[in-house]
């Protein structure tokens, strides 16, 4: 595998640790009503904070191959993730129009892939 198709991995799949870190985060949401000290010992909390931080630490390789202009926004596809999590994990809705706007940026992230900064 070719160091920018491991870069582009990368990215993915810490587009994909970081839409997990939301849920976990969403999750724990609940005990910042109780102080901040109740959050920062949430179980729910620290795990996701930790998968975050792999998926930064994924994110930063990934830039070391492939253009910055071309890596962020791939890092949209973290709201298709955080899309369907939410609905199977949160039971949020997926309307006509969040459809819409995950199908403009999956367009968006095929056509950035065919660009010369990921060849």
């Amino acid at each position: 595998m070719m160091k920018r198709d491991f870069a582009f991995l990368s990215l993915i799949i810490a587009t994909i640790l970081v839409a997990i870190s939301q849920i976990f985060l969403k999750l724990a949401s609940t005990s910042f009503e109780h102080g901040l000290l109740a959050l920062l010992t949430n179980k729910l909390f620290i795990v996701g904070f930790s998968i975050n931080i792999v998926g930064f630490v994924l994110l930063i390789h990934s830039f070391k191959n492939i253009e910055l202009s071309v890596a962020h926004p791939i890092l949209s596809l973290g709201y298709v993730w955080a899309l369907v999590m939410a609905s199977v994990f949160l039971s949020e809705l997926i309307t006509f129009t969040k459809l819409l706007g995950i199908g403009s940026i999956l367009f968006g992230v095929v056509f950035l892939r065919r660009s010369k900064g990921v060849n």
